[in-house]
């Protein structure tokens, strides 16, 4: 029987901050995960400067997306590094990209595996640059 990978969602839980995703990294590892699951964009790829946030965003103090998104952004330097933290520790990173530029940066870390994001798989031009 093969066994079950449990995957820690940190997601965008550490706030635009490296420090935070590198304790929440520590935590999944204390709690039994496999693998830490990151989300890895550039808020000007993925948004633009006038969409609104969506309604379950309204309770939030932005106002648009590219606002809200920009403070949850994390630097390609700082993925690499977590990348390296997780390698150390015994935990696989693993992260959704949302543009052609962070796929380059995820090939670069060779990574097991990625997820694509649930509106990215009708993205061809994204698709089509995995292999």
């Amino acid at each position: 029987m093969k066994k079950c990978l449990i995957i820690a969602e940190i997601g965008v839980n550490h706030d635009g901050d490296y420090y935070k995703a590198k304790k929440l990294i520590k935590l999944a590892k204390l709690a039994g995960a496999d693998i830490a699951k990151f989300q890895t964009f550039k808020a000007e790829e993925i948004t633009t400067k006038k969409a609104p946030t969506a309604a379950y965003q309204k309770r939030s103090k932005f106002k648009t997306q590219i606002e809200m998104l920009k403070k949850l952004e994390l630097s390609d330097h700082a993925f690499i590094k977590l990348s390296k933290y997780c390698k150390k520790i015994g935990l696989e990173f693993c992260t959704s990209f949302f543009s052609e530029e962070k796929l380059r940066l995820i090939k670069k870390l060779n990574l097991k595996r990625i997820k694509i994001p649930s509106g990215e798989i009708t993205n061809f031009f994204l698709l089509k640059n995995l292999g």
